[in-house]
């Protein structure tokens, strides 16, 4: 599993986070929460065994490089482009 926001796991923190409320348009999410509902997604990519983890892992990585823009840790001129 990817490293998430510089922490090694958010196991903890995606079983507490439930199934997202309803879709609010106007809904707003730090950068930390945003890593938490990746690795959610992660996790539920992986437990439903439907993708292959070259797949999954895909699909992960390049959010979490784009979390990383967004937060200032990455800056794709300058920096090795995976997580």
């Amino acid at each position: 599993m990817p490293r998430f926001g510089g922490t090694e796991t958010l196991s903890e923190e995606v079983r507490n986070a439930g199934v997202a409320s309803s879709i609010d348009p106007e809904r707003r999410y730090t950068i930390r929460q945003l890593y938490v509902e990746l690795a959610r997604y992660h996790q539920m990519l992986e437990e439903t065994g439907h993708h292959p983890r070259s797949t999954i892992e895909t699909y992960v990585v390049h959010p979490v490089r784009f979390l990383r823009w967004l937060s200032g840790e990455y800056d794709p001129r300058h920096s090795d482009p995976w997580p």
